[in-house]
Order: C-alpha cells, then sequence, then structure tokens
C-alpha cells in the first residue's frame, strides 16, 4: 500500500539520536554508571580512529558494507583509540548554499514537496555575514540579484525594502563565530531550536529557555502559528483597476475615514473605485464609496473603518483581495504588472494567525477586470521560524571531534588511520562496566626488551615465535625501566597464531593477549595469542616483557558508522578536526 515516512519522522531520528547524546551528559555518574545492564540513559558515543594499512587505491577508499563482518568486527580489530562525544560536539545541520548573484532561488510554498531537495535553486541561504534567510517570494521565478541584508526579527518581517530585485526574504537566524567554527564546511551549516523540547510556545513562562540575546530567540517568540506572509499569483488576470496618489494634506476629516487626492490621472467616474482595496499610512483598508469634484478637480475616497492617524503621504488603490478561511485577521494588497492591469505582486498587510485552509480572491469592482488567481500560502507549524530544525530539514546531523595532540597518549601523532567512526556504549577491557572516559587507547600495547635490529618500527609486522600470533605496529614510544631500555610497541590487527598444540588459548575478546596467564597456560587446540616470547620483526628480534590490552572490550557496544578515508597524517604538534556527516 502506498506509504510515505516524511521529513518530520527523519528529523525526528536525528533529534532523538541528538538527544541521546545529551541525555548522556546530563544522566551520567554515579547514579547511572554501573554494570552493562544499568539504565539506557548511560549511553557513551565515541568517534574512532583507526586502519594504517594501505587500501588497494588510497585515492579511492572502498565503500563499506553493511554486513555482520564490516560492521561488528573489522573496525575493532584496526581500531587505534577512541574520544568521547559531548552533546557540545553535535549540532542539526542543513545543506550550505551561498547567496550568489544571478541565481533563481526556490520560493516557500506549503505545497511544494522539493523544497528542500532542489540544489540548482534552493530555499535557504546564507550570506556574506553568515546571515541565513529563506526566500519567501522569488518575484515570478526572476534571478536575485540583491543579497537579503534585513535582521529583524519582528513577527511577520520579511527583507522586501531593501531588495532591488523584487525578491522578499525571511530572515532566520545567525551563525556564530563559535557555531563556524565546529560546524561550518564548504557543504554544510547548523541549524537549531533554541526553544525547549517540552516548551509549547516562548511565553517567557516557567519551563521556558532564557533569553540569549540573539536575535533566533526573538524570531521563535514572535513567530505566528498558521500565518499567511506571502501569497503565489497563479494567474495575473487583466483590466483591473490600479490607482497610486497622493493625500491631500489637510482634506481629511477627523474621523480619519477619508482621503482626498488630487493627483493627475485619477479615474472621475464616481463609484469607480467603490470595493476596491487601499494602502495608506502602512494599513489596509477598503473604499466604500468614491467620488470626484470636476470643479476642484478632488478625488474622495471613504474608507470602511477609521484609520488611527489622518491619511497623509503616498496612497494606492487596488484590487480587494478577500481572504477565506479557518483562520482571522489576514489581509493583502497588490501592486500593478509591467503589463498594465495585471496583478504583478501580491503583498501580506496582517498576517493573520491560526490558518489551515485558506482562498483568496480577488474583487474588482464594476465588473472590470478578470482572471486573477492568487494562492495564499500558509506557514509552517508555529509560523516562520519557530521550529527551524524541522523548517530548514534538519534531517543531518554532524559530529565533530577534535583531536589535539596525542590526547593524553592515547592517540598515535607519528601514523596515519584511514577509517573513521562512531562506537555506542562500548564495554571496558575488564568487561564489567561501561566504557566512560573521555579518551580511550584500544591498540594492544607489547613492550619488548633485549631488543636485535632496528626493524621494530611503525608498519611493520611482529611475529611471536612460539605463538604464531602476527599484530602491526602502530608507533613505537622508548621507555626505560630500572636503567633498562625497552620499546612499547601499539599495535593493531592482531592476528591470532595457527591451530596446534603447543598454542596458549587467546582471548579474541582482549585482541588476542591471554589475559589470564600471557605467559604460560594449559595446551589448547584453538589458535593462540601473543605470550612472553621472542618476537621477530623484518629481521630483528626482541622478547616480549609485558602485555597490556586495549581499554575497551572488542566488539562491545553498537558501531553505527563507518568511514573510510583517504590516509590521514598525524603529527604530535597537530590537531585533526574531524567532521562527520549523517544523513538519517
Amino acid at each position: 500500500m502506498p506509504a510515505l515516512v516524511t521529513r518530520k519522522f527523519r528529523v525526528h531520528n536525528a533529534k532523538q539520536f541528538k538527544e541521546s547524546i545529551d541525555e548522556s551528559a546530563a544522566w551520567s555518574g554515579s547514579g547511572v554508571t554501573g554494570s552493562e545492564d544499568a539504565t539506557t540513559l548511560d549511553e557513551h558515543y565515541y568517534t574512532f580512529i583507526g586502519r594504517t594499512t594501505v587500501w588497494d587505491d588510497d585515492n579511492a577508499p572502498p565503500e563499506p558494507t553493511d554486513t555482520t563482518k564490516q560492521n561488528t568486527y573489522d573496525p575493532w580489530d584496526t581500531m587505534i583509540a577512541a574520544k568521547k562525544i559531548t552533546s557540545a560536539d553535535v549540532s542539526h545541520v542543513i545543506p550550505r548554499y551561498n547567496w550568489t548573484s544571478g541565481t533563481v532561488y526556490t520560493q516557500y510554498n506549503d505545497n511544494d514537496h522539493e523544497l528542500h531537495t532542489n540544489t540548482t535553486s534552493p530555499l535557504i541561504v546564507m550570506t556574506q555575514d553568515f546571515n541565513v534567510y529563506k526566500c519567501m517570494d522569488n518575484a515570478n521565478n526572476a534571478t536575485s540579484t540583491s543579497q537579503p541584508i534585513s535582521v529583524s526579527s519582528e513577527a511577520g518581517a520579511i527583507d522586501d525594502k531593501y531588495g532591488q530585485d523584487n525578491y522578499k526574504w525571511k530572515y532566520l537566524y545567525t551563525i556564530t563565530a563559535a557555531e563556524a567554527l565546529k560546524f561550518v564546511t564548504p557543504n554544510y551549516i547548523p541549524v537549531k531550536t533554541i526553544r525547549n523540547a517540552n516548551a509549547i510556545g516562548m511565553t517567557g513562562t516557567t519551563g521556558m529557555p532564557t533569553d540569549d540575546g540573539s536575535a533566533q530567540f526573538d524570531i521563535e517568540k514572535n513567530t505566528v502559528d498558521g500565518s499567511i506572509d506571502v501569497y503565489e499569483i497563479q494567474n495575473a488576470g487583466a483590466n483591473y483597476q490600479f490607482f497610486n496618489g497622493t493625500c491631500l494634506d489637510g482634506s481629511n476629516d477627523s474621523s480619519t475615514t477619508q482621503i482626498v487626492t488630487t493627483t493627475t490621472g485619477i479615474n472621475e467616474t464616481n463609484d469607480v473605485y467603490n470595493n476596491s482595496g487601499v494602502y495608506v499610512n502602512n494599513v489596509i483598508r477598503k473604499v466604500v464609496d468614491y467620488s470626484y469634484d470636476v470643479g476642484s478637480g478632488k478625488g474622495t475616497f471613504i474608507l470602511d473603518s477609521a484609520l488611527s492617524t489622518a491619511a497623509t503621504g503616498a496612497f494606492s488603490i487596488f484590487p480587494q483581495v478577500r481572504i477565506y478561511g479557518d483562520g482571522t485577521g489576514a489581509s493583502a494588497r497588490c501592486v500593478e504588472g509591467a503589463t498594465g492591469g495585471t496583478i504583478g505582486a501580491v503583498f501580506s498587510g496582517d498576517v493573520g494567525s491560526n490558518y489551515g485552509q485558506a482562498e483568496a480572491k480577488v474583487i474588482q469592482p464594476q465588473s472590470s477586470g478578470a482572471g486573477a488567481v492568487i494562492k495564499p500560502i500558509i506557514s509552517p507549524k508555529g509560523g516562520h521560524g519557530y521550529n527551524l530544525v524541522e523548517e530548514c530539514g534538519g534531517n543531518f546531523l554532524m559530529i565533530n571531534t577534535r583531536l589535539e595532540q596525542s590526547e593524553g597518549g592515547k592517540f598515535t601523532t607519528s601514523n596515519d588511520f584511514r577509517q573513521i567512526g562512531v562506537v555506542k556504549s562500548p564495554i571496558s577491557a575488564n568487561g564489567t562496566h561501561r566504557f566512560i572516559a573521555t579518551a580511550g587507547t584500544q591498540a594492544i600495547t607489547i613492550r619488548i626488551g633485549t631488543i636485535n635490529g632496528s626493524n621494530f618500527i611503525a608498519d611493520n609486522v611482529i611475529i611471536g615465535a612460539s605463538s604464531g600470533a602476527q599484530a602491526k605496529i602502530v608507533d613505537v614510544t622508548d621507555v626505560t625501566v630500572g636503567g633498562i631500555a625497552f620499546k612499547d610497541l601499539r599495535c593493531i590487527n592482531v592476528d591470532l597464531g595457527p591451530s596446534d598444540t603447543n598454542k596458549i588459548l587467546g582471548n579474541a575478546e582482549t585482541n588476542g593477549v591471554d589475559m589470564t596467564n600471557p605467559a604460560g597456560g594449559t595446551v589448547s587446540g584453538l589458535p593462540g595469542g601473543f605470550q612472553q616470547e621472542n618476537v621477530s620483526c623484518s629481521g630483528s628480534t626482541a622478547v616480549i616483557t609485558s602485555i597490556t590490552a586495549g581499554e575497551m572490550k572488542p566488539y562491545s557496544g553498537s558501531l553505527l558508522y563507518v568511514e573510510n578515508r583517504s590516509p590521514i597524517a598525524r603529527a604530535a604538534d597537530q590537531t585533526e578536526d574531524i567532521k562527520l556527516i549523517i544523513e538519517f
């Protein structure tokens, strides 16, 4: 049967993932930390790096496959180290489109299923000031040549007075410098909702977020649910009456329901403008009666309701727009098109509220004018700017992890890596509780002494003389204990020795190290792990003096994300800024 997984559902999934990281930060500690079976709030997420072995083509890494082997076991075998992901490291993001002159942008439409998928004519843009806007009206598919600049957070405020291209833009938010550093890339920008997850509105009552001083906070607070901010012209019609004039100062009565003008070109036929709309003093009214006095050359308009002050300055007459629907308060005015007598644009007066359905009728008095069809465009639920994560299509998450030098010795700084991923809730190596440290080394550390030769270096393979186990060296550290020189080899890709009757039982869940008795053990017919034994490496030899397993139990937790990359080199004074994009 036909069905649809909506974008809202995908955004919901992204929110749930982010909230699970937030919950870990909020609920971690002694109250929830315990065994593997502790409360589900005791979740911890880590970004890991791994794999030093070259790909068949390092410039074109293979696509990961979603098999049990590749999403459960292989990444653990090549994992070097991992760093915890905090709530501050995660943000919803949306595709980045810089405002560019000469582009036709997609205008907001409540019935357009391609709003967030049109890459050549996007809906959301970012300007050079890191301000983010939504296109509300594209001037009948014209090219945009004037960058939006308004940052008004007033309810219903749309940037149409600064632009010279007749575009209308809605300012949404500004990306801060800190947000730009963590979450802006050539292809993505961050987006967020300030309002609390449990908040229904922004009333300032208990439970509402505090004002963070941002324009976005004010926008969320000032949004109008079910507003009609823009209109779509589906047919411009023909032969409609328009007139632009200037009020005759001092000629308006005290009730402020009268407009008098002597502007040249006004129609001299009485009643010809009856039932027209009028825009004066920045409000919209209806003309209930029109008369023209030939002797004085004055045209007089009687309005349906009073103005707050006497009419002054410019005014315009246009076909009346009547809006019907289940909301209240919306009004609009028409502007004459390049072809006289047609509707060239429709501007919202009062945006109204609580519309879920709406229809607009163009009314022309005296039986002149016909054919115009305009469609009210209803805001997203809550209003424009109320929930920007949903409104902007934030079903993408970015995880930003900064690897600062060696992270206290946990990460190598002398070798490259080719795989990045996310693991949820790994278990500590002793298997009694979830791993909760800020960072952890996952490579096994093999200390060697009595060294002959110089080939115990990164990327070479060591082989156990008795066990036959093998492993690849990630990095080497010189250590001195009691005046005796040793080398600590951090190793991955542990390959247990072959099966025969002379091997110590290895434990795959401790990276091939026999943690029960690394110096010896009972005879087993299973593959064996490293022991305290002689090892060789490309002709060089040494003796294993100790073995330390990685800090997390291999194959524990859930591998949620794996990404293969071209080699990323590290250095002792270097910080890697890893940005993972996950689309839900």
